[in-house]
């Protein structure tokens, strides 16, 4: 029996970044920071391995926490991100997470977008769309 767990301390050194948001799946993907911010520049951005690189953690994590009126704003968040410490935050209440994975997309001025693959899911939703 393993009594022993490695885990890297958050900041800009981790791959993770300074944060990450975990919530329940089967799949152990998560939202999280990352200290490659110019990766967001790029049209394609396929780096991680099925979790979800987030821009702006910070704005999130005051969303999350319910912004001023929970004395949660950016000030608080970046506290305790400049403090370099593990900081573990539960939600006071559970809020659903959807991912959706797409390939093609409308933009606002209803220009169609394509874009690859990448996880080979377009031919079964083809199959069960039962288009040829």
């Amino acid at each position: 029996m393993n009594h022993y767990k490695f885990r890297q301390d958050p900041g800009k050194w981790n791959a993770l970044g300074t944060m990450k948001f975990i919530f329940p799946n089967k799949y152990s993907v998560y939202l999280h920071d990352t200290p490659h911010h110019e990766l967001f520049k790029n049209n394609r951005r396929a780096y991680s391995h099925g979790c979800v690189r987030l821009s702006d953690p910070e704005a999130l994590a005051v969303f999350l926490m319910g912004g001023q009126t929970n004395k949660w704003d950016r000030s608080r968040v970046g506290e305790i991100v400049d403090s370099s410490k593990r900081t573990v935050v539960r939600l006071p209440e559970r809020i659903p997470v959807h991912l959706t994975y797409l390939t093609s997309w409308y933009d606002e001025n209803e220009l169609l977008h394509f874009n690859k693959d990448i996880y080979k899911r377009d031919k079964k939703l083809q199959m069960a769309l039962n288009i040829k």
